[in-house]
């Protein structure tokens, strides 16, 4: 399966910036399990954020990337 970009610069702003807030309150702020899920929630933000594909959208059949978005 070839895995196209489907996410636009502004999603993957977005997600960098959620990823690494959520990564901050479960290592810093939210102590125990709920820190724990935040740190595992924040894993596919970063990692979609990163590649700049997304398997939910790609199932939806939705893109947020654009030809100016360059890459």
């Amino acid at each position: 399966m070839k895995m196209s970009k489907n996410i636009g610069l502004a999603d993957r702003i977005i997600r960098l910036v959620m990823g690494v807030v959520l990564i901050i309150l479960g290592m810093i702020v939210v102590k125990g399990m709920v820190g724990l899920i935040f740190i595992t929630l924040s894993i596919p933000l970063l990692a979609s954020a990163l590649l700049g594909f997304c398997p939910t959208y790609t199932l939806w059949g939705f893109s947020t990337k654009r030809e100016s978005d360059g890459r």
